[in-house]
């Protein structure tokens, strides 16, 4: 399992709308580790809900600030996942149960006991390094993150090539939960993360390693009638993981006569493109550039700052509107969406996308 990261989002976004993406020359393993949250930072809450349940906030209240942790350790062991209201002992969930304003840890304890009881360390949340990668919690002592390689891309996913081994520890690292892609040694950006499937604790005399296949990142499949196509996505991965070419020279936006799928790579071929008096594809450009355009990506989305216009049809002879494209000027599919209210245009109607209602998001 992965997640790109909000850099590898816009970066991703920004690309196949034409504002071209540098990839680094290497890129980096980071790993990231468990840490207390039973110390004098915090407090936990009883909950008014299920039995003997407890939510996390820093001391004196409020939000502590901290992502889903999605592991967490009770006294090193691994807890697993419940649903705040209803958790069994040993159970945590990360939810909003008592109109706190937003989510937080919530746990039970295997004895049921008040989490504040416990002595500093008891209990640990997952060190997920969060959307933007700012939580990232590397281990000290000998560690420094090590290269990482990847395959080409296939199936909408890039898989570690290469084993990744690090530096012989001389004290305990503590407990690694979570794993990160950066594009920098030391510093830069986290492009993608996620957690092992458990924690594992790394003490002092071992040398830790991650074996080959253990690291993989996807973007997923379409399963709304709108998304990135396969060629897209792969290309997307080998631009940002492997630092494979991925050329764009310009994009239009086309209209469908028949839905698309994933597998769509080349609209003359694959695609049943609108036909009828003076339709034609229209040229949008990249942020910045001349009407219509894309804005920047930002928080994982673009949209465009412009109306994208097709005008109306020079005669009653369209076929049906079924669906739009994201094209390149070699006619490579990159995005469909074929959630449109089909109809067949006629002379009467304006064709258009109002500038803010093109919405596009990496998942």
């Amino acid at each position: 399992m992965s997640d790109f990261c909000l850099t590898a989002e816009n970066a991703a976004l920004d690309h196949i709308h034409g504002t071209p993406y540098t990839p680094a020359s290497a890129l980096y393993l980071a790993l990231s580790v468990a840490f207390s949250v039973v110390n004098s930072s915090y407090q936990w809450t009883a909950s008014a809900n299920g039995t003997a349940e407890y939510f996390l906030e820093p001391a004196g209240g409020g939000d502590p600030g901290i992502p889903d942790p999605e592991i967490m350790l009770e006294n090193g062991s691994n807890m697993s996942r419940g649903t705040a209201g209803s958790l069994t002992a040993g159970q945590f969930d990360y939810a909003e149960n008592d109109d706190q304003g937003g989510p937080r840890i919530y746990v039970r304890l295997f004895d049921d006991a008040d989490p504040d009881t416990k002595a500093d360390g008891y209990l640990k949340a997952g060190g997920n390094p969060g959307n933007d990668g700012s939580d990232l919690n590397e281990p000290g002592d000998t560690y420094a993150r090590q290269a990482i390689s990847f395959g080409a891309a296939a199936s909408r996913k890039v898989t570690q090539s290469t084993e990744v081994a690090y530096p012989q520890s001389e004290a305990d690292w503590g407990y690694v939960t979570h794993w990160a892609v950066c594009d920098a040694a030391n510093g830069g950006n986290v492009l993608a993360q996620s957690h092992f499937e458990k924690a594992f604790f790394i003490a002092s005399g071992v040398k830790p390693k991650v074996s080959s296949g253990v690291i993989w990142i996807s973007i997923s499949a379409t399963s709304t009638g709108a998304g990135f196509t396969d060629f897209c996505a792969n290309s997307l991965l080998d631009l940002i993981f492997r630092n494979q070419a991925f050329s764009i020279a310009g994009v239009k936006m086309a209209l469908l006569s028949a839905v698309a799928d994933d597998t769509n790579e080349d609209i003359s071929t694959d695609c049943t493109e609108m036909t009828g008096t003076d339709y034609a594809r229209v040229t949008v450009n990249p942020a910045g550039g001349a009407s219509p355009a894309f804005n920047a990506a930002a928080s994982g989305q673009v949209t465009n700052a412009d109306t994208i216009s097709w005008g109306s049809p020079g005669a009653n002879d369209w076929a049906e509107l079924v669906a739009w494209a994201l094209v390149t000027d070699a006619s490579k599919v990159l995005i469909y969406d074929n959630n449109l209210t089909s109809f067949p245009p006629t002379t009467d109607d304006s064709i258009q996308i109002a500038a803010g209602d093109y919405s596009i998001t990496v998942q």
